[in-house]
């Protein structure tokens, strides 16, 4: 595989000795799909992006890998949305619609607790979330998301 390297970096890596460069990227780490989700809990919206990628493996189907990030669910301390930090990489493949993917995510006072479900790129999000800050009371809601357009 060749990279194009523009002529100034070509240049710096001559005067350095280094002829070739080697690129490893991370098998989700550059996204072949990104779907923006909004859904509900008994409090109000809950939205996040996914990104994925179709990981191609040779002689066998392709897996499916997801990372959600700028979640923001609504709690009876925030009705318009707490936005949690961090993003929440789902650990398992996907080969298949059929196949669920549970996930847990606990950050800053919260418990997330999701299934992540249906088609492969265009997957479907139910759970629970659980606020565990001081003045919230505790409540677990229900919530659930599918893409939007």
């Amino acid at each position: 595989m060749r990279i194009a390297v523009p002529a100034a970096l070509a240049a710096v890596l001559m005067l350095t000795g280094i002829t070739s460069v080697a690129v490893a990227v991370r098998p989700h780490a550059s996204p072949t799909f990104i779907g923006n989700y909004a859904g509900s809990d008994a409090e109000g919206p809950v939205s996040f992006t996914m990104g994925g990628a179709a990981n191609e493996v040779p002689g066998k189907r392709p897996f499916y890998t997801y990372d959600l990030y700028n979640l923001r669910f609504a709690t009876e301390c925030s009705r318009s949305g707490t936005r949690l930090p961090g993003t929440i990489t789902l650990l398992h493949h996907r080969r298949h619609a059929s196949e669920q993917e549970h996930f847990t995510y606990r950050a800053h006072g919260f418990v997330i607790h999701g299934v992540l479900y249906g088609p492969l790129v265009e997957a479907k999000f139910k759970g629970t979330v659980a606020v565990a800050k001081r003045g919230c009371d505790g409540d677990s809601l229900l919530w659930t998301a599918k893409v939007v357009i």
